[in-house]
């Protein structure tokens, strides 16, 4: 697992944690075929004076394609927190 701290356009910092995710439970990572299911994770929380803590999870699969939830059923939509994480996680992914 990673930690990396991000800027977001607001110029909040925000943390970052990642890590590969598998399906859940014993049986599910048993009976998965690991190169195809494994995912990457990203557990993103955001606080700042005023604010309450706020917490998000966004997936990665290996083709590039982003979502909401760890199935890739729910895609980021624009003008929205979520994806203005999944921008700033690009930025400083492609800097390393």
């Amino acid at each position: 697992m990673s930690k990396f701290s991000i800027t977001l356009p607001d110029r909040r910092q925000v943390q970052v944690k990642s890590g590969k995710v598998f399906p859940k439970g014993v049986i599910g990572w048993a009976l998965s075929p690991k190169k195809n299911i494994s995912k990457r994770g990203y557990f993103v929380r955001t606080e700042s004076s005023g604010e309450d803590l706020k917490e998000y999870i966004l997936y990665r699969a290996k083709d590039g394609k982003w979502s909401l939830d760890p199935e890739g059923q729910k895609e980021p939509k624009e003008n929205t927190m979520e994806f203005e994480i999944k921008k700033a996680i690009e930025v400083f992914e492609s800097q390393r």
